[in-house]
């Protein structure tokens, strides 16, 4: 930055003079705490901190955020970042009366007569109304004053805004006039928040490191790195020579990857096992956070790379169903359209069936690809994607690297997360991500974007809110009771208006899935107190062996582990309650969607017990290696994971011999026909306002609520059905049609299409 001034009638360039040793940097910050305008904003500074070479100003800004000011008067290193984001980052569940009290020792020590902390917020910021106590402290920033950065501090820093709002400004003195100015430099690449470009960061993280590791290989491979511009080369000169310390542990790196292996392979050899072990895990806690992002990003790449090629070919060689893809791709493209989303293969209204809301945010991407395969890339994605706040919510709690990593690992091995992407589509699998970047943003005091994930996880299915009001009742208890009171209060708020108002009006019967539950009661309400007051009856009931079984696939991944933190497990317990006690069998089984609310809080908790047990270091770094063991074991035994023995078993359809016979029949069908179609076939015929799964509607089956309304017969134009495939009751009802009123239209390889006559 350069500055000038007019000195008889002409500009003068004056010269930046780098931090004036006359300058300390608490001068700075009682400079900033008199709200001089050196900052492009106001702040209420009420208290003052030193670390090391830091000084810095604890400050309100005008929505009660709690401002961490950092200020270092040498370049900022990556050590002097780490510990200003570690030190904003732990004050995150300061609440208001903590707050208070820095307040009144700092303003007593300065001399002022101050009031609570809100009054005085409201009076420097002009408030009408001062904010309650609650709002103070939400959210966290950090703004960083130093005269430059190094590049470590740069990528630090990037990183970091994960988990806060990170500013970096460098300052710059000049002399005018034997008076020093001081002004401040946005380093625009570190303003904002990185959150809102996480699949950039995923996308950059192993794309940077690679044209890292190329670069050094065109430098010369080992020792520290020459700067490669003139730039480089000036910030090197400065505090710690920048490029130089910055890059000085992967100068280590290097050389001990290059230097000696035949010696570090023998010493390997000489180790005990368990040396080998702890080795290996502490190389992750010595990476940065560049490197970690990168491993954990190809993970979740190769997650979706797999799974998305793998549901997409198995709809392609006629592996999905009219139940659920077809409901659901039908749903989609008729709110697309602009039309009555009532579906014709259900016999209902869309969120007649369930309150899965958050379609009408999938809806606007028909527009640009009207596909069932986009509803299940959608999915995987979604499902990969809560393997990030199961990684930061346990670097954040155990602050240890390898076993982070490993966790969140074994989530995208987990067998029950891999059959909710095998089981079709369904809304609610993107409340997986949700509730675990819920309880990850708890965790660190920012209840806006909790309040975001939360709503998006409500918006899934009508019975997600008793899972939310729960979750809601544990953050009240472990992290802000107003918070969490609010959130149990919406939750129940929106259960009881789907439950009365929404569903009755689209279906005319409210919540007719009680059935499954009847030999509890009746009515939601019959069900709980029925199982409470009948224990008996409960216990015989969970403790038959396909439920023992089920809980069993769902703990021993993860070592059951949530067992020891069972209070944060219990948050999805109205789910688990509802698996085990439904006289709908398949809801007892891993290999359906029904898991999708449960595998957030079987993450959370066991995250949660390793916090419990205080485990040593070397213990947790054993433990990063027994999680994954235990994960990689359980997708062998019992996922359907190309690594499972599943894998050949026939669950996914990855060839069709007549694959190219049922297209050609497909596409004998005019785009807006009335069509009758088997099962299988009906994803593929879905984008229309009138289609039936056979044998609806010449048989009710599968249709309404019970059955009412059944559809004309007359209004069929066409019939397909794969007569290999057909039952014996449907063979009759289809050879009746083909007899009389329609005719043969194609008939290959026993698939029949027929129109009326």
């Amino acid at each position: 930055m350069t500055w000038f001034t007019v000195r008889n009638g002409s500009l003068e360039k004056l010269p930046d003079i780098g931090w004036p040793d006359n300058i300390a940097a608490d001068w700075l910050v009682d400079q900033l705490a008199m709200h001089d305008g050196i900052l492009p904003e106001r702040l209420l500074g009420f208290g003052e901190w030193e670390d090391g070479a830091l000084h810095g100003l604890y400050a309100l800004d005008r929505e009660g955020s709690l401002v961490v000011l950092a200020i270092a008067q040498q370049t900022c290193t990556k050590a002097h970042a780490i510990a200003a984001a570690e030190h904003a980052w732990n004050l995150r569940n300061m609440d208001a009366a903590e707050l208070n009290s820095i307040a009144k020792g700092y303003f007593a020590a300065k001399g002022i007569d101050a009031q609570e902390l809100a009054l005085m917020h409201q009076e420097t910021f002009s408030l009408k109304h001062a904010l309650q106590h609650w709002k103070f402290n939400c959210d966290q920033r950090l703004i960083m004053l130093t005269p430059g950065y190094t590049e470590a501090a740069r990528t630090s820093l990037a990183w970091r805004r994960f988990e806060l709002s990170i500013e970096a400004y460098m300052v710059r003195f000049s002399d005018v006039e034997g008076r020093q100015l001081a002004v401040i430099d946005a380093d625009t690449t570190l303003s904002g928040n990185a959150l809102v470009s996480l699949p950039w960061l995923l996308i950059n993280a192993p794309v940077s490191k690679l044209r890292r590791l190329r670069n050094r290989t065109t430098r010369g491979g080992r020792g520290t790195h020459r700067a490669t511009n003139a730039g480089e080369s000036r910030t090197a000169d400065n505090g710690d020579k920048a490029t130089g310390s910055a890059d000085s542990n992967d100068a280590a790196d290097d050389s001990d990857c290059d230097h000696d292996g035949g010696g570090r392979v023998q010493a390997a050899i000489t180790r005990r096992p368990v040396d080998m072990v702890l080795a290996a895990t502490g190389w992750f806690d010595s990476l940065n956070e560049r490197w970690l992002y990168a491993i954990l990003g190809s993970f979740i790449g190769l997650y979706i790379v797999v799974y998305s090629y793998l549901t997409v070919i198995n709809h392609q060689n006629f592996g999905s169903f009219g139940f659920d893809l077809g409901i659901f791709d039908q749903g989609v493209w008729l709110l697309s359209q602009g039309a009555a989303p009532f579906i014709t293969v259900r016999g209902l209204h869309l969120f007649g069936d369930h309150l899965s809301l958050i379609l009408l945010l999938i809806a606007p991407l028909y527009k640009v690809w009207a596909d069932a395969r986009l509803l299940l890339i959608l999915q995987t994605i979604a499902l990969a994607l809560g393997a990030v706040p199961v990684f930061l919510l346990a670097r954040a709690r155990l602050k240890n690297a390898a076993l982070a990593l490993s966790i969140a690992v074994s989530y995208l091995l987990y067998p029950a997360l891999q059959w909710v992407n095998f089981d079709q589509f369904h809304p609610e699998s993107f409340a997986a991500p949700s509730l675990l970047f819920a309880l990850y943003f708890a965790n660190q005091s920012r209840y806006l974007w909790f309040s975001i994930a939360a709503g998006i996880a409500l918006l899934t299915k009508e019975d997600m809110a008793l899972v939310v009001a729960l979750m809601g009742i544990y953050i009240a208890l472990r992290y802000n009771r107003k918070a969490g009171i609010a959130t149990s209060a919406v939750a129940v708020v929106w259960f009881v208006i789907g439950l009365k108002l929404i569903l009755p009006l689209f279906n005319g019967a409210g919540f007719f899935y009680i059935e499954n539950f009847s030999r509890f009661g009746q009515t939601p309400t019959e069900v709980v107190m029925n199982s409470i007051t009948h224990p008996g009856l409960l216990l015989s009931t969970v403790t038959q062996g396909s439920k023992l079984t089920y809980l069993t696939q769902l703990l021993a991944p993860v070592l059951f582990l949530p067992l020891v933190a069972i209070g944060l497990f219990a948050v999805c317990s109205p789910t688990l309650f509802s698996n085990l006690v439904s006289q709908q069998g398949y809801m007892d089984s891993i290999q359906y969607h029904y898991a999708a609310a449960i595998i957030p809080f079987v993450f959370a908790a066991s995250i949660a017990a390793f916090k419990k047990l205080d485990l040593s270091e070397t213990t947790m770094r054993m433990s990063a290696i027994g999680v994954l063991a235990a994960a990689l074991v359980a997708n062998i035994l019992v996922s359907p994971s190309p690594l499972s023995q599943n894998f050949a078993k026939g669950y996914w359809n990855l060839s069709n011999e007549r694959r190219a016979t049922i297209e050609a029949a497909v596409a004998k069908i005019p785009s807006n026909a009335v069509v009758s179609a088997q099962y299988y076939l009906v994803p593929h015929l879905a984008h229309r306002e009138r289609i039936y799964e056979f044998p609806n509607p010449f048989a009710v089956q599968n249709w309404g609520v019970q059955g009412e309304h059944p559809a004309s017969v007359q209004s069929i134009e066409y019939v397909i059905v794969d007569k290999r495939n057909l039952p014996d009751q449907q063979q009759l009802i289809f050879a009746r049609l083909a007899a009389a009123g329609f005719s043969e239209r194609f008939n290959k390889e026993d698939i029949v299409v027929l129109s009326r006559k």
